[in-house]
């Protein structure tokens, strides 16, 4: 999986190549975190962004500045990189792709609401998968005009899930009922192309 580092040998850490993000090749898989992550952190004195394996004295102090996640209060700074570059192939890849899934996104955040909704059209499909998926369509994308599945669910463990090991097996049957349902939405949908790097 291609998530934007590169590993410097030399120096023995992960650096973010933010232009890796415009790279439309095929054939890798590829992560954006669209606002940062809090295991991206700012070097001091070079700026670069490094993907923090350990966490240690040199945590934030010594060698890092911050965090280099973007909060709400930040939102300004998603038009500098590598958050811009991010929010562009964003863009691209809901511009020709015909059929999007959208699992346990809230669309609050209204850069990247617009970004959806600008691309939306009747050619578009939007299969969105959330708990509260109804009331989020309501408050949030009501402009969207297309085709839409909302699939009121869960999908995935929640932390709490972790401590209670009996629930496992029944949050993993409903997970396998959810995958299930979603890739019967895919294969339904005649604008999906079936290929090799499709995972079922």
């Amino acid at each position: 999986m291609d998530t934007g580092f590169e590993h410097d040998k030399v120096r023995k850490v992960d650096v973010l190549q933010s232009d890796k993000f415009l790279d439309r090749g095929l054939g890798v898989i590829q992560l954006l975190k669209l606002h940062g992550s809090v295991s991206w952190l700012i070097e001091k004195g070079t700026g670069n962004i490094i993907e923090a394996t350990e966490r240690g004295q040199s945590y934030v102090g010594r060698r890092y500045e911050g965090e280099m996640m973007l909060y709400p209060i930040a939102e300004k700074e998603l038009y500098l990189n590598p958050y811009i570059s991010m929010l562009l192939r964003l863009n691209w890849e809901l511009e020709k792709k015909p059929v999007w899934v959208v699992i346990g996104y809230s669309f609050n955040d209204s850069v990247i609401r617009e970004i959806f909704v600008r691309n939306f059209s009747e050619e578009k499909h939007l299969i969105f998968v959330h708990p509260e998926a109804n009331e989020i369509y309501s408050q949030n994308l009501s402009e969207m005009k297309g085709k839409l599945s909302l699939m009121k669910k869960r999908f995935g463990l929640i932390e709490k899930d972790l401590h209670e090991v009996e629930k496992l097996g029944e949050i993993q049957e409903e997970y396998n009922k959810v995958n299930h349902q979603i890739i019967h939405k895919l294969k339904d949908n005649p604008r999906f192309a079936w290929n090799s790097l499709v995972i079922p």
